[in-house]
């Protein structure tokens, strides 16, 4: 597709002779791989597979398909990320100016077009709760992103924090949650990155939204599906996105498989296996205590082939789980091995495994295999098979797709956390709904839940 040349412009989309929302847009493409913004300004659409402009309830054009897009900014200097609308509710301007609407609509844009490339130079300001691992992952995202930065770090011990911050400074770092908050209050943050504990995502996540920040939170998004429907309740009350942190969705080759699923080329899909398994290693600390953690290897590694499932296979409703659960391989209080069967609301049925310390994986974490009623489709190896015959000779052969190379520092790389904080980044600037939002780590920490009483009690639990 030739991208040269093309503008777009805000115009209404209609489906007979009703005007669509960006809203029900989104909600008639699954999935929404990719929203671009563009203001009536170039837009790069070398790799969508489409494009359609939208007006209604907001002033941009949304672009979805399959691959990367970017508007081009001044002197065609390119940057995918930093793209701020000046008419979005994150900055409390009137994205429904009739005045601004009509000098658009009639060619007196130019100062509106000023004002709003240099509003789009304005970075997205993070914050960050947790001082690990993850939240360093998080952390060197946000340094690799354009128009993102990091403005306040809280860690409840001082020499984690100050080793932390040593790496990725911020002007404000503190041990005082209160301090913390203040920060975040009032704009000072637009998302904050929840990389704690689990049994702290809940209380510091409603905190945050409530302080008035959109919120990515780790995996699991919470301990109890309490905890989890409490935190998408104040989502909803205070307009903050809630966003958990399920990175493979964002995988350039879990999204090539779940356009291939989209497209048909599997058929109905019959049944699966995922796998997130670690061999000869398993984590310490805080993962091995029940009390913070809320779970072993289901929590830590199972959720991951939970959701890469779900959103391979289009999200559907669980509705039957059993599960096998134990600790093996080590003296700890939460389990280091996890077997499921999880049946959807699409007649599917989903096999999961989870562990630590394992001796053997049947593939990488996330390594998803998946069987349809016209191909098999496989994640971690990728590709997509199936026996065609010869029109002529009638003989049989393997045809196999496999996606576009995608080049990979690590299995788990960290452009994936950077394409989700990234996305973190587009959904408080433009406001349009995340991909990873409520509803995502929901369902995860449901079927979490579930698997740990189907475990205790040895019976099959069914899910509302």
């Amino acid at each position: 597709m030739q991208s040269a040349g093309i503008r777009l412009r805000a115009r209404p989309f209609t489906r007979g002779t009703e005007r669509l929302s960006p809203a029900d847009l989104r909600s008639l493409l699954r999935p929404p791989e990719r929203v671009v913004t563009a203001w009536d300004m170039d837009i790069d659409i070398d790799h969508l597979e489409s494009l359609i402009a939208v007006e209604g309830d907001s002033d941009y054009a949304v672009g979805i398909g399959g691959g990367s897009a970017r508007a081009a900014a001044p002197h065609g200097q390119h940057n995918r990320h930093n793209r701020n609308n000046p008419h979005n509710r994150h900055n409390g301007h009137n994205r429904h100016n009739g005045h601004d609407r009509h000098d658009r609509r009639h060619g007196r844009d130019k100062h509106h077009r000023h004002d709003r490339r240099h509003e789009m130079s304005q970075p997205t300001r993070f914050a960050m709760c947790g001082a690990g691992w993850i939240a360093r992952m998080h952390a060197r995202s946000i340094a690799a992103v354009p128009g993102a930065e990091l403005v306040a770090v809280h860690n409840h011990r001082r020499p984690s924090l100050e080793e932390f911050t040593a790496d990725h400074p911020a002007p404000v770092a503190t041990t005082d949650w209160d301090e913390f908050l203040a920060a975040v209050s009032g704009g000072g943050a637009d998302v904050a990155v929840v990389a704690t504990p689990n049994a702290l995502h809940a209380p510091q996540s409603i905190a945050l939204m409530r302080a008035g920040a959109h919120v990515l939170v780790e995996k699991p998004m919470a301990v109890s599906v309490q905890e989890a429907r409490e935190m998408a309740a104040v989502a909803g009350e205070t307009g903050r996105a809630l966003m958990t942190g399920h990175m493979w969705r964002f995988d350039p080759d879990a999204r090539w498989l779940r356009r291939e699923i989209v497209a048909g080329a599997l058929g109905r899909i019959v049944r699966t296996r995922s796998l997130s398994v670690h061999t000869w290693w398993g984590p310490s600390g805080w993962f091995q205590q029940r009390e913070l953690a809320g779970g072993g290897a289901l929590a830590d590694m199972g959720v991951h082939s939970i959701d890469t499932t779900r959103y391979l296979i289009g999200d559907p409703r669980p509705v039957r789980v059993t599960a096998r659960v134990g600790t093996h391989y080590g003296d700890y209080d939460v389990d280091d091995t996890a077997v499921l069967l999880i049946d959807w609301d699409d007649g599917a049925t989903s096999q999961v495994e989870a562990g630590w310390w394992q001796v053997h994986s049947d593939g990488p974490e996330a390594a998803t295999r998946l069987h349809g009623t016209r191909a098999f489709g496989s994640l971690f190896p990728t590709l997509v098979a199936r026996e065609v015959s010869d029109p002529v000779s009638g003989a049989e052969t393997l045809e196999q797709r496999t996606p576009p190379p995608f080049e990979r520092s690590e299995h788990c790389d960290p452009k994936l956390f950077e394409a989700q904080i990234a996305h973190a980044a587009e959904v408080a600037r433009y406001g349009i709904p995340p991909l990873n939002g409520p509803d995502v780590g929901l369902t995860a920490v449901r079927i979490m839940e579930a698997a740990y009483r189907s475990a205790h009690t040895g019976e099959e639990v069914t899910l509302p």
